[in-house]
């Protein structure tokens, strides 16, 4: 919790250009392969190692449009997988929904800390860590753990919910093998846990995040521009979602314009 507090304070130092998006890692290329399906991939920051490659961070540049329909990360870079996903790399983001690659076997400390519209999340059976905080703060109904035995960091706050730095269990469902680390994170936490099975009709619904969200306008304002006005209503609902008054942007946006 403390590192997380120090990252929010050393932002709120830095310029007050919106968005602005973490960026830690010391060595970085964005020259991404196997994006096509997803333009959010000209805008990701990646550390190079000799084997592998981290995904680190947000292009500063981006558009905040790129976050209205599911991300898909790319499984490689200039020919590295790409296996884990870095500490703060989404943080504080409107992401709405990401897909990893089979590639990824870790996702980093407060990886998705503060991605208040993050609905679910499918952690595939390669991923063989989660740190620290990893999705603090979220709005998770759904999470899926398909590696049975995933360390997951031992605190409330890996997975949880609410707002600033009041927080909860998150009061969604986990999915996970039964007698595996998710089954005994959820039952330590007080999440509710069902158990995955090979058959397909017990598997959780998923919801198609790509048909939900890019039904709404990236002009969010309206007035026919895409500028810091579109971006400054998205900051307008994370303070509305940490008050308690709205439980996901779309009901913010169908309370903004109430007549469609």
């Amino acid at each position: 919790m403390k590192k997380l507090v120090a990252f929010m304070s050393s932002l709120a130092l830095m310029s007050a250009c919106i968005p602005v998006f973490p960026a830690n890692a010391e060595s970085k290329t964005s020259n991404a392969s196997n994006t096509s399906s997803s333009s959010a991939g000209a805008y990701f920051e990646y550390t190079k190692y000799a084997d592998h490659a981290e995904l680190s961070g947000i292009k500063e540049e981006a558009p905040i449009s790129i976050f209205y329909s599911a991300i898909r990360i790319p499984s490689e870079v200039d020919g590295l997988p790409v296996t884990s996903i870095g500490e703060y790399a989404f943080a504080l983001s409107p992401l709405v929904a990401v897909v990893l690659p089979d590639t990824i076997t870790s996702i980093g400390d407060y990886a998705f800390a503060k991605c208040w519209s993050l609905t679910s999340i499918t952690l595939g059976e390669n991923v063989k860590s989660i740190g620290e905080d990893a999705f603090f703060s979220c709005n998770l109904d759904t999470v899926i753990i398909k590696n049975p035995d995933c360390a997951i960091y031992d605190s409330m706050e890996t997975f949880s919910a609410g707002a600033d730095q009041v927080s909860a269990p998150i009061t969604g469902t986990m999915y996970g093998y039964e007698g595996s680390t998710a089954q005994a994170y959820a039952q330590k936490y007080g999440i509710k846990f069902q158990a995955l099975s090979s058959s397909a009709s017990s598997q959780p619904a998923q919801t198609n995040s790509d048909t939900v969200w890019n039904n709404i306008n990236p002009d969010l304002t309206r007035d026919g521009n895409l500028d810091s006005k579109d971006a400054a209503l998205v900051l307008v609902y994370a303070a509305e979602f940490g008050a308690g008054n709205v439980r996901s942007f779309q009901e913010f946006m169908d309370k903004q314009y109430p007549n469609g």
